[in-house]
């Protein structure tokens, strides 16, 4: 399944970008992050619980940068994360560009490959596109909250 999401974020593309790149900032901004840990090959474990209708999921897994160019404003990102109650899990290639709208105004464009598994791909496309939807509207507000505050 592939998700599009461009939001705009409060700050300049250089501070936004640093932003983005550092995981443990990130993940703060994302709801239902928790347990958030750096691993020796540079990786982060973590877990997020999500309602995805009217189920509860508590996916836990790991997220690494693949490539990052921040001359181009541009990163690869891998994600895997399983459920091992509901039975299912979720590999994603997320890569992430941005760039800059005005001083102080950047646009942060995320296309997700996702790849789900088991139960939780039975939920359907529409309702997880929707959950998607909605947790990148909150991460990008509080980005965008985080960011105003630092400057």
């Amino acid at each position: 399944m592939i998700l599009d999401h461009t939001v705009e974020v409060a700050g300049p593309l250089d501070s936004v970008w640093s932003f983005l790149m550092d995981i443990p900032s990130v993940a703060s901004c994302v709801p239902g992050v928790e347990n958030l840990n750096a691993e020796a090959d540079g990786a982060y474990t973590g877990s997020m619980k999500v309602k995805v209708g009217p189920i509860l999921l508590n996916l836990t897994g790991k997220i690494h940068i693949v490539s990052r160019d921040d001359a181009a404003h541009l990163s690869k990102m891998r994600a895997e994360a399983s459920d091992k109650k509901i039975g299912g899990s979720v590999r994603a290639i997320l890569d992430i560009d941005a760039h800059e709208i005005g001083p102080d105004r950047t646009v942060v464009h995320m296309r997700t490959d996702a790849v789900i598994m088991g139960k939780i791909g039975e939920f359907g496309q529409p309702l997880i596109k929707k959950k998607a939807d909605a947790i990148l509207g909150d991460f990008a507000e509080e980005v965008g909250h985080r960011l105003s505050a630092v400057a």
